[in-house]
């Protein structure tokens, strides 16, 4: 297993690498508050963290066992825990909340033990696999470890922390699965093969709400994140019909394309469904990771082949495979709306895997590719090429600015609005207007706490499409109002802009 921290501009900073003679991975990352990563995986035999006086080694159980490592900014290596049993047990996500307790979530079989002594829990699966969620304070000492599962297969494959401290998780599961207990307890019934779950558990372990999404065929979980409003953002793939939310005029039916497609839901921390979207073409298409932005978008990535489309109606943008699989990035407002998407390939096999936004909302992606590689276009553009087999890749992307009408009303007698012209690659929106007469026109911008950011303004002659245009470069996202007035009358529009 590897861990690698780079700079924004793509320098190296520190890599330091843990395992033994067996067969050990790193499968997921977070960082805390202080900025040191912590990473989860399995290993198998024993397995060295760190190296001199401060090395840990850890043996597992049995066959593979779950690990959690955590490391300073610097590499340094600071502690490593193990837990599982005789049979195979893999972590596939970690998350840390404000207080630095980590939280990890994964896969367990038969029995596994988490934390030693007195704070140890002994788990036992109810079938072939079940899901787990374990929480250890920054020491490492375990503060409580949960199982979800029934007869067949159910895993757990990400997981997230709500600004309460709540875990937030996702995975998939087989017929009937039981999460929480007491007055607590739901149990969730899959429809078709396998179905996703989303669960949210308070910091003492008890669940908050359970929600599942599942059609005719299967439908996995396998990333999600939480936004600045608690919302549950949850991706993966599915196959044939799948619906999301538990009926009524809230649920959505999603139908792929072809083979598998991609999905993006988004939960509010009682389980009801917000919206639901799908991508894809004819050919394989899944989303793996996601991570949100400041302002609630959701940014997704994964992989498809050959075409496959991304929103609908005028919104709708496809992206065309270089060849075999290639790389995605798409980026969705909070109520599902496609704002940009982006891919990145070659001839060969590429696939995203990670992703996660920093301060300024840029995407950064993790994934592998095979032969060459090309990421960005024209003068921006990047080709890696691949030292051997597969190689690991790493892309940050700056999304561009897109503006659009999303409401607005005029007094006629004064003049009438009819519309915009938005640019989705560029900051200036065209407002047009008709005027019965000639008039000076001019136009304020507000954000949505009423405070003027812009003026805008000019003489305009009598006759239709008049146009003003709203230049927002340089300013947050979000939806801003544009009051148009001629000195007696005003029209009022909103402009929605999303980086």
């Amino acid at each position: 297993m590897f861990v690698a921290r780079y700079a924004a501009d793509g320098t190296l900073l520190n890599v330091v690498k843990a395992g033994g003679a067996g067969e050990d991975i790193g499968i997921g990352v977070a960082t805390d508050g202080s900025g040191n990563a912590v990473v989860t995986g399995s290993f198998t035999g024993t397995a060295t963290f760190g190296s001199g006086a401060d090395a840990v080694t850890l043996t597992s159980a049995g066959l593979n066992d779950v690990f959690w490592a955590s490391y300073a900014a610097d590499g340094t290596f600071l502690s490593a825990m193990r837990a599982g049993g005789r049979s195979s047990d893999y972590g596939t996500a970690v998350a840390t909340d404000r207080s630095g307790n980590i939280i990890v979530t994964g896969i367990l079989t038969g029995t596994a033990t988490f934390g030693s002594g007195a704070h140890a829990v002994t788990l036992t699966s109810g079938g072939f696999g079940d899901m787990f969620v374990a929480r250890y304070a920054p020491d490492g000492t375990l503060v409580n470890a949960l199982r979800a599962g029934g007869p067949g297969d159910d895993n757990g494959r990400g997981v997230a922390i709500d600004g309460s401290g709540n875990a937030v998780v996702t995975g998939s599961f087989f017929g009937a699965v039981t999460f929480g207990s007491g007055t607590h307890e739901v149990t969730l019934t899959s429809i078709g093969g396998k179905d996703m779950f989303v669960v949210r558990y308070a910091a003492d372990g008890t669940l908050i709400s359970a929600a599942s999404g599942g059609g005719n065929q299967y439908v996995y979980g396998y990333g999600v994140a939480t936004d600045a409003s608690g919302d549950a953002v949850v991706t993966g793939g599915f196959l044939g019909t799948a619906t999301f939310g538990s009926g009524g005029p809230s649920a959505v039916t999603l139908m792929s394309a072809g083979a598998n497609d991609a999905f993006v839901a988004r939960y509010a921390p009682d389980g009801t469904l917000i919206s639901a979207v799908r991508a894809g073409g004819a050919g394989d298409d899944i989303s793996l990771g996601v991570a949100t932005d400041g302002t609630g978008n959701a940014v997704v990535t994964g992989y498809f082949n050959g075409t496959a489309t991304f929103g609908n109606g005028a919104d709708a943008v496809a992206v065309a495979s270089a060849g075999g699989y290639d790389v995605f990035v798409s980026r969705y407002a909070p109520d599902g709306t496609v704002l940009s998407v982006v891919s990145a390939g070659g001839p060969s096999d590429d696939f995203g895997y990670g992703v996660a936004t920093d301060g300024s909302g840029n995407a950064v992606v993790t994934g592998y590719f095979t032969s060459t590689a090309s990421f960005g276009s024209g003068a921006a553009a990047v080709t890696l090429t691949s030292a051997g087999a597969i190689d690991m890749f790493l892309a940050r992307y700056a999304f561009p600015v897109k503006t659009a009408v999303v409401g607005g009303a005029a007094a006629p007698a004064a003049f009438r609005l009819i519309g915009a012209a938005p640019n989705p690659f560029n900051p200036t929106t065209t407002i047009r207007f008709d005027l019965p007469t000639a008039a000076s026109v001019t136009a304020t911008v507000y954000d949505l706490l009423g405070r003027p950011v812009r003026t805008l303004g000019g003489s305009f002659a009598a006759g239709p499409s008049q146009s003003l245009a709203f230049d927002a470069a340089g300013l947050p996202s979000g939806v801003y109002l544009v009051r148009l007035s001629t000195g007696t009358q005003t029209a009022t529009v909103r402009v929605m802009l999303a980086k």
